[in-house]
């Protein structure tokens, strides 16, 4: 189980928060609010670390001599990180390297072993974690104050005390410890203690909102968005929020902006500057800011329409993992738009995606096939259809009576033979609500859906077929 604390740490250092990694491994080291994991708190403490965060350096140096094997390079990793934190400034980082070069095993509190290690102490008597937390907040350490707050609000360890949890929070925002001032506020407005005040709360969480902590500028976002009882959501502050973020560099703030200002969600849209958001996050690396900048070259929405252009970003996307975009990019194979034509290595794709459940490959892969010039997989891709129709598929309805339309216009005396199978699926998609089948039975029949059809619009997505690409469900 994870507590909320820690949850907030992981969304913090999941996203390149230095700091949060390096708190972050320190519980996981103790499992303190997350399972313990040595191996986790290892890797967490050399993210920070190449982050270029002190303590993350420290406490990976401290994890890597209590190993106490030079033999393995640990020993001598553990230096360098060491003095990359005691060059930073980090006090305890100096003593340590003293005493490993005394040849003397130190523990997980950078003190002499000399009998039970410290870790097992925490672990046998969540006392002496506590114990810890209380002597590193009476020396003022922020993070000391806002773990030990987070205990008590839990009642983690320790009796649950919401009141001097509270409290102790306080004292870490106060000494400016963003994510304590966030999770105060929400406390606050949650009325999580005692003493809460949520018209305080309000104006903490207007005060973080101006903060210059990129991820607690993201999680303050969260709050305006959802908003709790008698604090009603703010989708205009929320924005901000995340445009704040953007600016600092934020890649989820940059995305996040992105799609708000290309839904013109609580601004006026505009396309232009969320290109320019969806891109900053796409060149850091962010699949789904990656397959909108695509879709907004592909579509010219606040930029020049570029295939090729839509191609690369959905093509990077794709080789990231993102489904979607590699759907995208299979369409645009198969018709040769902002690439070379290559409708084998198109099949193969929708062909996998359809195997791994993306509901809609299946029907786009049937559609390839049946616009084919090899009538053997023509026929093949109509087969496809055909299965998909009678099993009841709406949009494989209006897709085979569209070909059927197609085929009667060349096909001599069976011509009004296909014209009266293509009604009739028009008819069967038009009952389940498909606002596009009615109108071409309108137009090409003059005929009108069954009394009490249910109208529904035809999803966005995939123009060729009305589809959009969506996960099954299981």
């Amino acid at each position: 189980m994870i507590s909320k604390a820690c949850a907030a740490l992981l969304r913090g250092a999941s996203r390149g928060d230095a700091d949060a990694m390096a708190r972050l491994a320190h519980r996981y080291s103790h499992g303190d609010g997350v399972p313990k994991d040595l191996e986790q708190a290892l890797n967490w403490a050399l993210a920070s670390a190449d982050a270029g965060n002190p303590r993350g350096a420290y406490l990976a140096g401290l994890m890597l001599a209590q190993r106490n094997n030079p033999d393995d390079g640990s020993f001598e990793q553990a230096q360098v990180l060491l003095r990359q934190a005691a060059d930073a400034g980090y006090g305890r980082a100096s003593e340590v390297l003293a005493l490993m070069r005394s040849g003397m095993a130190v523990d997980d509190a950078g003190e002499a072993v000399s009998g039970e290690d410290a870790e097992e102490a925490e672990e046998a008597d969540p006392a002496v974690k506590i114990a810890r937390l209380e002597a590193e907040s009476r020396a003022g350490d922020p993070c000391a104050l806002y773990d030990l707050g987070c205990a008590f609000m839990d009642g983690e360890g320790v009796a649950k005390d919401p009141e001097r949890g509270a409290s102790l929070i306080g004292e870490a925002a106060a000494k400016g410890h963003d994510l304590a001032r966030l999770v105060l506020a929400e406390a606050h407005l949650k009325r999580e203690f005692p003493s809460a005040d949520p018209a305080r709360g309000a104006k903490m969480l207007a005060e973080v909102a101006m903060c210059r902590d990129a991820d607690v500028l993201v999680l303050t976002s969260l709050l305006y968005d959802t908003g709790v009882d008698g604090f009603p959501p703010d989708a205009k502050q929320a924005l901000a929020c995340l445009r704040r973020a953007a600016d600092l560099g934020h890649v989820v703030g940059q995305y996040e902006t992105a799609v708000r200002l290309s839904a013109g969600d609580a601004l006026p849209k505009n396309l232009s500057k969320a290109v320019g958001y969806a891109r900053k996050a796409a060149e850091q690396g962010c699949t789904e800011a990656q397959r909108l900048l695509g879709d907004m070259y592909r579509d010219g929405k606040g930029v020049a329409s570029s295939l090729k252009t839509a191609f690369h970003w959905y093509t990077k996307a794709a080789d990231a993992g993102d489904e979607e975009a590699l759907l995208q990019q299979a369409l645009m194979l198969s018709e040769g738009r902002g690439c070379r034509q290559n409708r084998a290595e198109a099949c193969e794709i929708l062909e996998g995606l359809a195997v791994g459940g993306l509901e809609g490959a299946e029907l786009t892969l049937a559609g390839v096939l049946a616009d084919s010039s090899d009538s053997a997989q023509a026929a093949r891709g109509m087969a496809k259809l055909r299965r998909m129709a009678e099993e009841g598929a709406c949009e494989a309805q209006s897709a085979l009576a569209g070909r059927l339309l197609s085929a009667s216009r060349d096909a001599g005396p069976q011509a009004e033979e296909l014209r009266t199978e293509a009604r009739m699926w028009l008819e069967k998609a038009a009952a389940q609500g498909d606002e596009a089948a009615a109108g071409l039975l309108a137009e090409l029949f003059g005929a009108e859906p069954r009394d009490g059809a249910r109208r529904r619009r035809r999803r966005p997505g995939l123009a060729r077929l009305g589809l959009a690409a969506r996960r099954k469900k299981q």
